[in-house]
């Protein structure tokens, strides 16, 4: 080992040198380059100008600049056309299509506000003449001054593009996968103030303009057109009404049958599919092929939620039903979007044969479905405790549908589960905790797991 005084830095340098060959010295030069490359590549992507900073104070910058059009009156968007056309193989994808909007309200509007995705490329023109007097290119928010004032019941046009940013190395900028696309509709464009601190008391009749889920329609008509590759199959809200292939790839006609809430999904994937039928109602699973352990509890929660529902409440609205999976990477969840219950992967390959365990792919079916009644058909005001008149009750009925399907001990135990998930939601709650009647919509652990009890207790 060394026994004299150290060497400096320059010496060491040099020592180093000396021991390399050509070789190595080339080896370290392009090791070198490849991290500085790597380090500046992991820079661009996370300080893109697709990345947004949605912290405390850009959206208080946001609110000092814009607040002022909370109020603002606007149209109500009452139809949507529009084509999608995804590409797998390159994680890509482009839209167009255009919104009719209505003013519903008996003054004249002159001011609109358009948000478009964080993550899009989003271009739009409006049928009347206008002039933009106001952006934030951060939040996507515009303000048009039009020309003329679109008077009550008149229409307004707006034609749209969309496509995703650019993929990096490093990021991912849209849903569109190789192998499982779930595309939401918070790509299109929206109207409105989009910040709402907090919602209105339900005695407070400056809320019922809107319902609990949109500010800027009630509800819509919807069609598209959706391509894939064409080894792949394309989904989206609505009833199929024809298919075709074009240049190599596979094109969808989707059009909803009834006017819906302003919620909509676009897929595509080598899904199987398996088919059934309630009375004259088709439903189809769409699956991966690996991932069929839960396929039939799920078609058969399904058709559990319709008998009971179509029982006690109204008739099934729409012409037929599916069932689509996507991928964990796009969220462990599921919700309902038209005629269509959208549901992770999870769900698909949980292991529910055991009796002292609760049957989730079969819950989480009939629950969805039991929102075509109670969040869709019954579509509660923007206020508190608009989620106990679709949550709460939502998991009532659920409970009801799992008694008649496995008995009363079997929905006793479900009892319990949720008597579980308030109890651990109280000792996590930050703030005050509300009453039922005037629950908030992150406040979970009551709309879900109170709510259940307390309309079964009711009951």
């Amino acid at each position: 080992w060394k026994r004299e005084h150290s060497f400096s830095i320059k010496e060491r340098f040099q020592i180093a040198n000396s021991r390399l060959n050509g070789t190595s010295k080339i080896c370290l030069i392009i090791l070198f380059t490849a991290l500085v490359a790597t380090g500046f590549g992991i820079y661009k992507a996370e300080h893109s100008e697709n990345v947004v900073n949605t912290n405390k104070d850009v959206l208080k910058q946001f609110e000092v600049h814009f607040s002022k059009y909370k109020n603002q009156l606007q149209p109500r968007i009452t139809y949507i056309k529009m084509a999608m056309d995804l590409y797998p193989e390159n994680n890509t994808f482009k839209a167009s299509g255009k919104y009719i909007l209505v003013n519903e309200t008996k003054k004249p509007i002159d001011t609109i506000l358009i948000k478009t995705g964080f993550d899009e490329h989003t271009t739009y023109t409006l049928n009347i003449k206008n002039t933009m007097i106001a952006s934030d290119g951060l939040m996507k928010f515009f303000v048009h001054k039009l020309q003329s004032p679109l008077l009550s019941n008149d229409t307004l046009f707006l034609n749209f593009e969309i496509k995703n940013a650019g993929n990096t190395l490093f990021q991912r900028n849209s849903s569109v996968l190789k192998n499982g696309t779930f595309l939401k509709h918070d790509i299109l464009p929206r109207f409105g103030y989009f910040i709402q601190n907090e919602k209105k008391e339900p005695s407070d009749s400056t809320a019922l303009n809107n319902h609990y889920q949109a500010l800027d329609s009630d509800l819509i008509d919807f069609e598209a057109i959706v391509s894939t590759s064409e080894n792949q199959t394309a989904i989206a809200t609505g009833f199929l009404q024809k298919q075709w292939k074009e240049n190599g790839r596979n094109y969808f006609y989707y059009k909803s049958n009834k006017p819906i809430k302003m919620g909509m999904a676009f897929n595509s994937g080598t899904f199987k599919n398996k088919k059934e039928v309630w009375k004259d109602i088709p439903i189809e699973v769409y699956y991966h092929k690996s991932h069929s352990y839960n396929v039939e509890n799920m078609a058969k929660g399904v058709k559990a939620s319709l008998d009971y529902n179509s029982k006690y409440f109204s008739s099934y609205q729409h012409s037929d039903m599916k069932v689509i999976e996507f991928p964990l990477t796009e969220g462990s969840f599921a919700t309902t979007f038209g005629n269509a219950i959208l549901s992770s992967e999870v769900r698909f390959g949980v292991n529910a044969k055991s009796v002292d365990k609760i049957d989730l792919s079969f819950y989480v079916s009939a629950h969805e479905l039991t929102h075509q009644w109670f969040g869709n058909q019954l579509l509660p005001k923007d206020v508190l405790g608009a989620v106990m008149l679709t949550e709460s009750i939502t998991e009532y009925i659920t409970l009801k549908i799992y008694k008649e399907q496995f008995g009363k001990d079997r929905a006793l135990q479900f009892l319990k589960l949720q008597r579980l998930r308030y109890l651990k939601g109280r000792t996590k709650e930050t703030k005050e905790e509300s009453p039922l009647y005037l629950v908030k919509a992150e406040q979970d652990y009551i709309s879900y797991g109170k709510g259940a009890i307390a309309f079964n207790t009711l009951s």
